[in-house]
Formats: C-alpha cells, structure tokens, sequence
C-alpha cells in the first residue's frame, strides 16, 4: 500500500485485513520503489498523489526497470473528483484503478481479479507456492456468512472448523494407512463439506479427488492427494486464523 494519508493507510491495512491479506504500507512513490527493490510484491495500491514522488511517476519506473512477470500489478487509487486521473494512471502503466472512498467489496473484486492474472504471470516454480485464486472465495464466504453484521458467529464457526478440521486431517491420515477405503471416502468427504461451507474451494477440490477414488474402491496415489489436502487444509487455516480477534 503507498498512501500518504495516515487514516487511509490505517483504513486499507484494515479492510485488507478484513479480507485475508497481508500488507505493507508506504508513505510516497520514492518509498514504493525501495519496497520493490527489497521484496517481491504481488500487488501494489498505489495512491496517485503523494508527496516527494507521486503515483504516476513510481509507476512509470516500476514499469521501465520490471518486466511484466516480475513487477507487481500496479493498482492506481484516485479519488473520483480528479477527473483526468484515470487516464493518466493507464498512461503511467499502472494495470487498473479503483475509486475513493475505498470499499470493501471493490478491493476485494479487484484483488482476486488481479490475483489470477498474476499466478499466470508466474515462473510454475514460484506459482506452485502459491494459493490457487479461488482461495480467496474463502473471504467472500465468511462475508455472505455474516462477518461484518454477526462476527460472533462467524469466528464461532470459524474456530469449529479449525479445530474439526484438525481431527479429521488425522482420522484420514490413520484410514489411508490402514487401507481403510469406507473410512477414507467418509473423512474426505466430510472435511470436503466442511471445506465447502467456509469457502476454501482448494481444500474441498483437493478433498473431492481422494472421495473420488475411494468410492471407485481405488486408493492408488491417494498418499499423494493427501499431501495436497494436508497443504490446502494449512493454508485455508491460515486464512482464517486471520479473522479471530488478537488476543489482549
């Protein structure tokens, strides 16, 4: 996040947080492009007029000294009153934009929009680390689950699922090494569902191809399949550790 503005910074860090992601924030263009020099960032938000360097020029040389899969999506934020800067954000290189005042639903659309041309982007080395797109179907999940108007019950369903999903990560481990087929198209399916119904479509699709096999009666290459649900399975629970309340 390049922000100049201490109450839009601590905004964006809040809504990005609401939604599952990490970030870090800078006050100007010039800061950007250290950042980028540092660490490799997927995407930057990078609002158009800050001091010292602005928007527009941090994007021009981002763009001029990165090649495409090896530069962040630039996401230009403007403020709708500045008619013209749109425009000149597309000019700059920057790749899209969004609107002030910031919304929740339109930073979480740009992201995941985003997010799935970037893993395209990637060298398969670096994008098999990296999570699939549809994970982050999982923060649009807890919101149609009530996270900002019933965050009681969402964090209460969200601790169910963890630890559920710890047990029957270790009942399908057991009924793999036994050889247990009935057990083991049970437990897939069953943290499939679970899955499912928190959002993480990685996990429940990784879960769907051991069922699969089992209810053929097969449970060839299933150790391999478990390796990626026991993956999909940390990494959705990462997720969503990331909405429970700090503890005091």
């Amino acid at each position: 996040v390049a922000e100049d503005n201490i109450t839009n910074q601590k905004l964006m860090l809040h809504v990005l947080k609401q939604l599952g992601y990490g970030a870090d924030v800078v006050s100007n263009g010039a800061e950007a492009l250290k950042a980028v020099e540092r660490a490799r960032y997927d995407i930057i938000l990078m609002d158009v007029h800050m001091p010292e360097m602005d928007g527009f020029e941090a994007a021009r040389r981002i763009v001029n000294r990165w090649k495409a899969p090896d530069r962040p999506i630039l996401i230009a934020v403007t403020a709708d009153a500045l008619e013209g800067d749109r425009e000149k954000s597309l000019e700059a290189g920057m790749d899209d934009y969004l609107s002030k005042p910031v919304r929740l639903n339109a930073i979480d659309k740009i992201i995941q929009k985003w997010g799935v041309e970037k893993i395209g982007m990637l060298p398969s080395s670096r994008a098999s680390t990296v999570s699939q797109p549809k994970d982050a179907s999982i923060a649009s999940r807890l919101k149609e689950l009530g996270l900002e108007t019933d965050a009681t019950f969402v964090i209460d369903l969200i601790e169910s699922f963890l630890k559920q999903s710890d047990e029957l990560i270790t009942s399908l481990t057991q009924s793999v090494a036994s050889k247990d087929v009935e057990k083991v198209h049970y437990y897939s399916h069953s943290l499939r569902g679970s899955g499912l119904n928190i959002g993480a479509e990685n996990l429940a699709s990784a879960c769907f191809k051991i069922e699969d096999s089992a209810r053929s009666g097969s449970l060839a290459k299933v150790s391999e399949m478990l390796a990626d649900v026991k993956r999909e399975c940390d990494l959705a629970c990462s997720i969503i550790r990331s909405y429970l309340p700090t503890p005091k």
